[in-house]
């Protein structure tokens, strides 16, 4: 399910926008999703000044919120938080 995804990043991270947005808007992962997560956003840190990670979350859920938090300690890529 993942692969498609990663696959295209590896592709695309070889000759990148000058800027590269990319958005998680999402309700819900498990632990199995959260591996991929890890290796999506890991595989952007290559991108580093030329990329950044918008984090969608419903402004009461602090547990997607602290997720994206978590993610953003990993990476090298800044992330903006989107609350709505």
């Amino acid at each position: 399910m993942f692969e498609p995804v990663l696959s295209w990043i590896n592709s695309y991270v070889e000759t990148p926008n000058p800027k590269t947005e990319f958005h998680f808007d999402l309700n819900y992962f498990n632990t199995s999703s959260a591996k991929q997560l890890f290796k999506i956003i890991t595989s952007l840190t290559v991108l580093e000044d030329k990329a950044i990670i918008y984090w969608h979350y419903e402004k009461l859920d602090e547990d997607m919120l602290a997720s994206g938090e978590r993610f953003e300690k990993i990476t090298s890529v800044p992330f903006r938080y989107v609350a709505s």
